[in-house]
């Protein structure tokens, strides 16, 4: 078993968020989850483990340095983003996918955060090129440009350790379509690795072991490790951690 310490969470209102959580909460290697956002969650609300810190978004940096020098803190997971791009402006989108995830990836370096896990998207790429007709739609060209551009910014925090997660289709996802929830896993078959679906219990799961073995890893060399999980080895890593101690 590896210790993995202090856990600070960025989106936990989310999907993906709220199951990493419970996966942290499970965990008995975690002794403490700082839930960073912008209104207190009724769902961990009385739990021991669970702090709570609400923050003004527009000071996300600073209140988020204050939080990690009061906390110290080992490993941060941020699952921050809209929920529903298509109905946002380009602006929005950018601030909550961009601006605001790399602010407080600047906080827990400044604060002495060793290793951050980052959900972004299948084919995300800093240089995809906007289109009139995706807008700011999921999988179009802004979409992927900006979930590549959260990816460069936070890189070039050097963390000791960075686990980029770029999942396809999210099931059990309520801001996925339920017709693409059923349509997925009839695609699976004539779909390239991926753009296969994942089911977000075990993205979180996954999400979570990463930080173990960016801990570890950090343990044995002096290095800074960037680590990406897309298609086959994010399925590899999901079973990996299932597997019985």
């Amino acid at each position: 078993a590896e210790y993995m310490g202090v856990a600070c969470v960025l989106g936990a209102s989310g999907n993906v968020g709220g199951c990493a959580v419970r996966h942290l909460l499970a965990d008995p290697n975690c002794s403490k989850i700082l839930l960073v956002g912008r209104k207190k969650l009724e769902a961990f609300d009385g739990n021991d483990k669970i702090q709570q810190h609400v923050v003004k978004m527009e000071q996300l940096r600073e209140e988020s340095e204050r939080i990690f020098k009061e906390n110290p803190t080992d490993l941060c997971i941020i699952t921050m983003g809209c929920g529903q791009p298509s109905k946002v402006t380009p602006e929005e989108l950018e601030n909550v996918d961009v601006t605001l995830p790399s602010e407080f990836s600047i906080a827990a370096k400044n604060g002495g955060v060793r290793h951050v896990s980052l959900v972004t998207c299948a084919a995300a790429n800093i240089n995809a090129k906007p289109s009139k007709l995706t807008g700011t739609a999921a999988g179009g060209g802004l979409y992927l440009h900006l979930k590549g551009k959260v990816e460069d910014n936070i890189t070039k925090q050097q963390f000791r350790s960075f686990s980029i997660f770029r999942p396809g289709t999210l099931i059990g996802n309520t801001n996925t379509p339920a017709f693409f929830n059923w349509l997925a896993p009839h695609l699976r078959w004539a779909l390239p690795a991926k753009y296969k679906d994942i089911h977000i219990d075990d993205l979180g799961l996954a999400m979570v072991y990463a930080t173990k073995i960016g801990l570890k890893q950090e343990k044995q060399n002096n290095e800074n490790v960037v680590s990406i999980y897309e298609g086959q080895n994010l399925f590899d890593l999901v079973d990996e951690a299932k597997k019985p101690i």
